[in-house]
């Protein structure tokens, strides 16, 4: 519309997960097949197929994004984004306190999806017209809260987590080309911190991992 672009979208996502899951039991097995027990083979890992849990529920989400782009100039134009996205978690779900390990229901419902919100905003600069060459330049700010049930497979015993985060943002993406050089650059500065830790508050604060 002139000066003025937009969209907007949007997903409905649904899915079924039934089935068994079984877990890892410590036991001395011949793992080489030489007949003779080493002291690793007496703690052997293997799935206990004789205990299994059953796995029997449903998930539904949505997602969207919506945005728009404002050309102030032949070069420069400016930008904002809101959006939502989610995954449905899988198997490490399997291993936490959130499906019921008789029936395989959900015990609790929120843990089904992560979700992820995310507002940006920012400005697009296209061949500055004050500098010889070609100089791209695109800053965005964004903010974003997402969510985390999984497992840490790092600590034994298993350790699950519920948590939420946010992470506020700012990043730069740049091109220059002069004659036969060109300049790629790109900055990401992001202060992510956990919000909410629904098993250990004590966590809440704290910078997540990578």
């Amino acid at each position: 519309m002139g000066r003025l672009n937009h969209d907007a979208s949007a997903r409905y996502d649904s899915g079924s997960v039934f089935g068994s899951v079984a877990g890892g039991v410590q036991r001395t097995l011949d793992v080489n097949g030489d007949g003779i027990i080493s002291p690793p083979e007496t703690r052997a890992y293997v799935v206990d197929n004789s205990h299994p849990s059953p796995v029997d529920y449903d998930y539904r989400y949505w997602s969207y994004s919506a945005g728009a782009n404002y050309l102030l100039t032949e070069n420069l134009a400016v930008f904002g984004r809101a959006s939502r996205g989610a995954r449905a978690n899988a198997d490490r779900l399997l291993f936490g306190p959130a499906v019921s390990i008789t029936s395989g229901a959900f015990l609790d419902k929120d843990a089904a999806i992560d979700a992820v919100d995310q507002i940006e905003a920012g400005i697009k600069l296209r061949n500055a017209p004050w500098m010889p060459g070609n100089l791209d330049v695109f800053a965005t700010f964004f903010y974003t809260e997402a969510e985390e049930n999984n497992v840490d497979i790092t600590i034994v015993p298993l350790t699950f987590f519920n948590r939420e985060y946010e992470a506020p943002a700012l990043e730069l993406i740049t091109t220059y080309h002069f004659g036969n050089f060109r300049f790629d650059g790109n900055f990401t500065y992001t202060d992510a911190e956990i919000t909410k830790d629904f098993l250990n508050p004590a966590l809440v604060g704290n910078t997540p991992q990578r």
